[in-house]
């Protein structure tokens, strides 16, 4: 297994709003990655025996590796002004976390910011996907 594709396999796991529900496992003995869903795993057999830790190590979502709204708010402090702050705060105030994330995302594409947002939490995904597999003994 590359790299590559368990970073697939993340991608999967990691859609929302699709409508599909997609759960990937990783075989400890050879790297094999399995998709546990009928739509996207071509027809090909899955074992049945997925949910044994011992022998598949389930591919975490983004939601269980980041916390996006605290990567948010890393940026904001780290790379915004003052001024820039008060009105991220002011669009993200008593939102969900979701909600909150997506306001601050419209916030920072209005200032011209969004590329960075983009950049902070790919290098995030890629480190937090890494340190899983390594600590998995994946990778």
């Amino acid at each position: 297994m590359t790299y590559s594709e368990l970073e697939l396999a993340y991608m999967l796991v990691s859609a929302k709003g699709t409508g599909l529900e997609v759960n990937a496992y990783v075989d400890r003995s050879n790297g094999d990655i399995h998709i546990d869903n009928i739509e996207l795993n071509e027809g090909d057999e899955i074992p049945a025996d997925l949910a044994d830790g011992a022998k598949y190590a389930k591919v975490p979502g983004q939601q269980d590796l980041l916390n996006e709204l605290e990567l948010m708010q890393l940026l904001v402090e780290r790379y915004l002004n003052g001024d820039e702050q008060a009105d991220f705060d002011q669009a993200t105030m008593d939102r969900a976390d979701d909600e909150a994330v997506r306001a601050g995302i419209q916030y920072l594409s209005s200032i011209g910011k969004l590329a960075m947002w983009r950049k902070l939490v790919s290098g995030a995904q890629e480190r937090a996907l890494r340190n899983w597999a390594t600590e998995e003994g994946l990778l």
